[in-house]
């Protein structure tokens, strides 16, 4: 995740649709106060885009576009393994086995990612950080040579969620092996969207 680069291996639209949809009866809508606005913007190595079907005060337009702003800010600031001074890559170059303090938001993504990947059978993996700088899909992008069995067998000791705990008081992970790394961008982006829908609900803002 990276709100500066657009790499190919990142490039799809992180989209949100919601719409009011409302009926009266024995009168017209009035299609001008429901024209589609669209917030749009970069973030985690992609783009953005909201598209809202509701009447929105001119004022709220800017308003709702830097909470949206600040929201995917934050995120990116907790999960881009992209940021050198983010929490997961704090987590990352941590070689500690103790507690590392992390967000609340940070906590639960690593908990739903953690049960999923038991409901898959490991299928999905949020520690599969070494394999992904392993085959060069990470901030480092190398030349682009298929590793070894020899190397991703070696690279596999440090994989695995048997090795990694959540805890949400207070909001801290941990991991039992030195060399574990997190990569969340499976999942992280899923729950910028659900954080923005959230917002908006706030807003009054209804999805269908």
């Amino acid at each position: 995740m990276n709100g500066d680069r657009i790499t190919r291996f990142h490039k799809f639209a992180l989209c949100l649709i919601l719409a009011e949809s409302v009926f009266c009866s024995g009168c017209q809508q009035n299609e001008e106060a429901f024209r589609p606005i669209k917030i749009t913007g970069n973030t985690m190595g992609t783009f953005y885009e909201v598209t809202i079907a509701d009447d929105l005060s001119p004022d709220q337009i800017p308003k709702l576009t830097n909470r949206i702003n600040e929201l995917l800010e934050q995120i990116n600031a907790e999960m881009s393994t992209y940021d050198p001074q983010s929490e997961i890559s704090q987590f990352n170059q941590s070689q500690s086995l103790d507690w590392f303090p992390v967000s609340p938001g940070f906590a639960q993504v690593v908990d739903e990612a953690i049960i999923f990947s038991v409901i898959t059978n490991g299928a999905f993996d949020p520690t599969v950080g070494p394999l992904v700088d392993l085959w060069h899909f990470g901030p480092e992008i190398k030349d682009r040579t298929i590793p070894t069995q020899e190397q991703i067998d070696e690279v596999m000791s440090s994989v695995g969620c048997q090795h990694l705990e959540v805890r949400y008081e207070p909001a801290a992970i941990r991991k039992s092996i030195p060399n574990l790394r997190l990569d969340l961008s499976a999942i992280a982006k899923g729950y910028a969207v659900d954080m923005i829908a959230e917002e908006l609900k706030t807003q009054g803002i209804q999805g269908c």
